[in-house]
């Protein structure tokens, strides 16, 4: 009976705590982001292609562990947002239990059901636990290290836990920047137990050599690849500010990250209510008392060393960083600033009397917390803008399209994201999809299609009148996100004979591959090329409008509409198409370079207008020559123009001549 009962507290905190990390798992965040998809599809490589690696250089550079847990759920769950969210929601279970079992043992059940309760219900804990982000492995490995430690040192010393202790000392560096913490708190606790001379010390410096040695790969990535780096080196400006004699914004940092309990907070929406501290109730004061505490206690529990570290150096990632206090770069700190507060409470002398103010603090802080993550922070427009909704909310409208519709055309803000985002919202395209940007571009189709106009990514004035009746297009009824606001405006289109028409109406095009350009008029020079322009066999063009022939001289540039249909399907060749604006002697005066739809989302049934204006900033007066043409951006190499034949004759065109000035 007596093991029954103490078993009660932390299983009821455990299920508030899944209760706290699944209610509303849909709708909080609103969607996901696109950090969370790039590990979502390095798991996915690593199944299917069996791409596995100890770090990941996409966006920025990342450490591998998550991704490896990523795999695992994409083999469980495939893809969805079960198998991006659910390795985060395993992360923070672990961590609320480890905290309750590791507190307990080393204070008393008192400090552990307040700690653990508090990571439970917390903000700070419920935001970072419903994302699929690699921060949420740190507090976990951290406690385990720590566990095992203890154990080893004041419990029962056994080579199986001294071995798995190493091996997750050895697996922190795989998990997040801020993982070089844990290294510094464990050599201090070492250093400390050599100088009492305890008899474990063999267990702990075998803990130490498996550690280091299973780091080494990491390390040499660290220091031999640049890429190693990438994410450190854009975020440092407050530190290379204070080397270079301007010490406010570093400054500023550490006052941030000193009021962090209850006088300031993370200014980012991102995973915060901006500047929200991490308790909006006094309990953040009692931080500041548990944390004289945990020092006063360092001599009778040497263990609690590894507590003070983690909550202080814990800090410097933050600290050297923009942005502070960042609630995500101090994951570290996350279990030592609720222990404080257990701490601060353990010090009234009734213990009945510490059981009812810890159960207030936890009920305290959920009555703050949740509304504010649950309420304020997800209605926020810059959090709607973040965590993408719209696109959970498209992928349940195009799983009953309208009758006869089988493409969706989709503007969108960021076309190389969004579709990476979209499949684990709809793992079973119900219909193709082709996202475009339409501040640069319109997409139509050959057949019957959906149109679908993001608020993030309106189309342009020139365009407005393909969305009208008279070119056959009809409005539907706009899609909505959960907070009401429109997520898409739609369209459907019958566009074929508006096409057909437009096109005959459009400028010729022509070869001409000496320099210098003439200056007699272009008919008399220019080979003329027939439509379509075949690029490599895979993209053709099949138009063109160049409008605006005489511009100024300020402020003006070249406006023109390249009308494109893909040759081939979702290309995997990286392309993109510049335009040049050229004096006489060949050189280049002006360019553009836009792709406003990447040749992954290509279908040979679309035609796509992009809008290429050549900004020409101070330009002499003269004739100039545009041309244009398609190239590898990986590599720099052209695409061929084609024959009929399928012989290369060139590599750009010649769309026609401008005036500037007189």
């Amino acid at each position: 009976m007596t093991s029954l009962r103490s078993l009660i507290i932390p299983l009821l905190i455990l299920l508030i705590a899944a209760f706290a990390r699944l209610y509303l798992l849909g709708e909080a965040p609103p969607g996901l982001q696109h950090d969370e998809i790039f590990k979502a599809q390095e798991g996915r490589a690593l199944i299917e292609q069996g791409d596995f690696r100890v770090f990941y250089p996409s966006n920025q550079g990342h450490e591998g562990l998550y991704v490896w847990l990523n795999a695992i759920a994409y083999v469980l769950f495939g893809t969805s947002v079960i198998m991006v969210k659910f390795p985060a929601f395993a992360c923070g279970m672990i961590t609320v239990a480890l905290t309750y079992r590791l507190t307990r043992e080393i204070f008393n059940p008192r400090v552990a059901m307040i700690a653990a309760g508090l990571i439970a219900v917390s903000f700070w804990a419920i935001s970072v636990n419903r994302m699929g982000l690699r921060a949420n492995l740190l507090p976990m490995i951290a406690l385990l290290v720590v566990w095992g430690t203890y154990q080893i040192t004041f419990k029962r010393p056994s080579w199986p836990i001294t071995i798995l202790t190493g091996l997750a000392l050895g697996a922190a560096i795989y998990t997040y920047t801020a993982s070089f913490v844990v290294y510094l708190a464990y050599g201090a606790f070492l250093l400390v137990i050599l100088f009492l001379k305890r008899a474990i010390w063999r267990e702990l410096i075998l803990i130490g050599l498996i550690g280091a040695l299973l780091t080494l790969p990491m390390i040499v990535i660290r220091l031999t690849d640049p890429q190693g780096q990438d994410r450190v080196s854009t975020i440092t400006r407050p530190l290379n500010d204070f080397l270079a004699g301007q010490p406010d914004e570093l400054i500023g940092n550490a006052w941030g990250l000193i009021g962090m309990p209850f006088f300031t907070g993370d200014p980012e929406w991102r995973y915060n209510v901006a500047n929200r501290p991490v308790f909006a109730s006094p309990v953040g004061l009692l931080v500041y008392v548990g944390l004289i505490v945990l020092i006063w206690q360092i001599r009778q529990k040497p263990i609690t060393l590894m507590f003070l570290i983690f909550i202080s150096l814990g800090l410097i990632p933050s600290l050297l960083t923009v942005s502070a206090p960042s609630f995500l770069r101090s994951i570290l700190a996350l279990f030592p600033v609720m222990l404080c507060v257990g701490l601060a409470i353990d010090l009234i002398q009734q213990k009945r009397l510490v059981w009812v103010i810890g159960i207030g603090a936890i009920a305290i802080t959920a009555l703050t917390d949740w509304p504010a993550y649950f309420d304020t922070w997800i209605q926020n427009p810059e959090v709607q803008s973040i965590y993408r909704d719209d696109l959970e909310q498209l992928a349940r409208y195009l799983e009953n399209p309208p009758a006869g519709v089988e493409l969706a055309l989709i503007s969108t803000p960021d076309t190389e994201l969004d579709p990476l985002i979209y499949p684990y919202y709809q793992p079973l395209e119900r219909v193709q999809t082709v996202f475009f940007n339409g501040s640069t571009n319109l997409a139509l189709s050959t057949q019957p299609a959906l149109l679908l106009i993001s608020p993030l990514s309106q189309i342009t004035p020139p365009h407005a009148d393909w969305l009208t009746a008279e070119n056959g297009t009809i409005e539907l009824v706009p899609i909505y996100r959960q907070d009401g606001q429109i997520a898409y405006q739609v369209y459907q289109l019958n566009a074929q004979p508006r096409l057909t028409t437009r096109l005959t109406q459009l400028d010729p095009v022509y070869r001409y591959d000496q320099r210098p350009y003439p200056r007699r008029p272009i008919a008399e020079w220019g080979i003329p090329l027939a439509y379509p322009v075949n690029f490599g066999d895979r993209l053709q063009l099949i138009g063109v409008d160049l409008s605006d022939r005489m511009i100024a001289t300020e402020r003006d540039g070249v406006n023109l509409q390249l009308y494109f249909q893909p040759i081939l399907e979702r290309e995997p060749m990286p392309l993109n198409v510049f335009v040049h604006m050229t004096r006489l002697d060949g050189t280049v005066h002006a360019q553009r370079d836009l792709l406003g739809v990447p040749s992954a989302q290509w279908e040979q049934e679309i035609i796509f207008i992009q809008d290429n204006f050549v900004i020409a900033g101070p330009t002499p007066p003269g004739r100039y020559v545009i041309t244009m043409g398609i190239y590898n951006f990986v590599t720099g190499e052209r695409l061929a123009v084609l024959d009929a034949t399928g012989q290369p004759i060139t590599d750009q065109i010649v769309i026609g001549v401008v005036r500037v000035g007189r």
